[in-house]
């Protein structure tokens, strides 16, 4: 029925838009959100159990909870890249409906508007198929959700600055402060992220259970690795001063603004 209903709107109407909005999206950046949190009390746990000065250890279990996040998100994107291959390779004779007056009234009106079963097949396969995979061929999440989860990450490290500000912190250590731990933190985070989940999505392919755990492995490796990088680079940066602190700051709006769709829209602008 779902197939027929999206090709009976385009044969009814030939310049009507078909939106796909697959609520995959909202399923993965809540769990994202999810995870985002569980991250922050980890890492106020490890702060508790006064782990703060082995960095690498306290770094590393602040992070644990990114792998399970990581291996949920791959499997969610399987399904999706599923999906694309079931409508791809879509064939009329092996689709089910529950009843048998919808298999004939469905039957029909195909053979009525494409003229034959092969044919309705190859329409869906190919203009229909072009058509509603364009939404689903890469990870398009909204920019109203990463302000969201960049104002959860925003919130939190805005409490370290207001420490500094409470402690009577110059003026000079309070702006490089804020450029590089909160504003350059929370977009390289961003930057961290849209990597992490287009990684889940190249290696979201179906394997062993061996190679799919180590799939999801590395992709935590990897993003664990990024985002400890750019900590160092936020910590380097606010030390260096406002004018360093600026520049980092710069360079991180730039690189989000490209991963977020920015160069797409560069190179819509230059058509």
């Amino acid at each position: 029925w779902c197939i027929f209903q999206l090709a009976a709107f385009r044969k009814a109407n030939p310049s009507g838009q078909v939106v796909l909005a697959p609520l995959y999206v909202e399923t993965m950046i809540g769990m994202v959100m999810m995870g985002l949190i569980v991250i922050m009390i980890t890492f106020m746990l490890a702060q508790i159990l006064a782990w703060g000065e082995f960095g690498y250890i306290s770094t590393a279990f602040s992070l644990l909870p990114i792998l399970p996040l990581v291996h949920y998100v791959r499997r969610t994107l399987r399904e999706k890249r599923r999906l694309v291959a079931a409508l791809e390779s879509f064939d009329l004779h092996e689709a089910g409906c529950s009843t048998d007056f919808d298999r004939e009234f469905i039957h029909a009106r195909i053979s009525e508007w494409y003229g034959s079963p092969e044919a309705f097949t190859e329409y869906v396969r190919g203009p229909l198929f072009r058509e509603l995979a364009g939404p689903l061929s890469g990870i398009q999440v909204p920019i109203a959700y990463w302000a969201l989860i960049a104002a959860i990450e925003t919130s939190s490290l805005l409490e370290f600055q207001m420490s500094y500000y409470l402690g009577g912190a110059p003026w000079d250590t309070l702006l490089s402060q804020f450029l590089a731990s909160v504003l350059a933190s929370v977009l390289w985070r961003v930057v961290c992220l849209t990597l992490s989940l287009n990684l889940c999505d190249w290696c979201s392919a179906r394997s062993s259970l061996t190679i799919d755990l180590l799939k999801s492995f590395l992709v935590w490796i990897l993003t664990c690795g990024i985002l400890y990088v750019s900590m160092v680079l936020d910590f380097i940066c606010q030390r260096g001063g406002p004018l360093t602190a600026a520049l980092n700051a710069l360079a991180a709006i730039f690189v989000a603004f490209l991963s977020l769709g920015g160069w797409n829209w560069l190179c819509r602008g230059r058509r």
